[in-house]
């Protein structure tokens, strides 16, 4: 099937915020990320639903054995659990540390690198959700190379960033130069941090 496209990115945001994240993203108005969405939605209206938390939940006795969920709310889950993944239409998840979010968008990794116009795209989404998270930048990778697990395993994105310098050298200094890494050795390996204070 091959590597999908991942965009990691920092924040700052409380247990409070990262709770009202659904709601904001549903009520906002962030043009570019809802023309994506419509476009994917158009071609694809199996991948339409709102934006909701994917909750951990269990059946109790108290509820007739239906499913509850297992913490009274998304603060309390996620000052337990580490972790939260955030559904959204279009099959865009945003999955939720205390430290970072790793943007997931369904896309492949190699169609991100080699289609100019979508890739393009999906930098100008990752600039509007970095807008949201008052991030500076995002770390584009292949998932194949786990970024999620540093989520999981709650690390700083200072210590994500020291983690990928160790394991592939400095960042890539284009995203064309990965397509041609890629196209040389079918390797996913590598990233790029788009810093998009800098972009045009």
């Amino acid at each position: 099937m091959g590597a999908g496209f991942s965009a990691v990115f920092p924040h700052r945001l409380n247990g409070t915020e990262i709770a009202a994240m659904a709601e904001k993203l549903a009520g906002s108005s962030l043009p570019v990320l809802i023309g994506h969405i419509k476009e994917i939605q158009y071609n694809n209206p199996h991948v339409s639903c709102s934006w909701c938390w994917e909750r951990e939940q269990r059946y109790t006795r108290e509820s007739n054995y239906t499913k509850k969920n297992l913490f009274d709310s998304i603060e309390e889950e996620l000052e337990c659990r580490g972790t939260l993944l955030l559904k959204g239409p279009a099959g865009i998840d945003l999955l939720f540390s205390r430290h970072m979010c790793e943007l997931q968008t369904g896309s492949r990794w190699v169609y991100v690198l080699s289609n100019p116009e979508y890739r393009e795209s999906i930098r100008a989404v990752c600039c509007e959700i970095a807008g949201v998270l008052d991030a500076q930048f995002a770390v584009y990778m292949a998932d194949s190379c786990c970024a999620s697990d540093y989520l999981y395993d709650e690390h700083s994105m200072e210590y994500y960033l020291s983690s990928l310098h160790k394991r592939f050298g400095p960042p890539a200094k284009s995203l064309d130069v990965l397509l041609l890494t890629q196209e040389r050795t079918r390797s996913s390996e590598g990233y790029f941090i788009d810093f998009f204070q800098q972009r045009d």
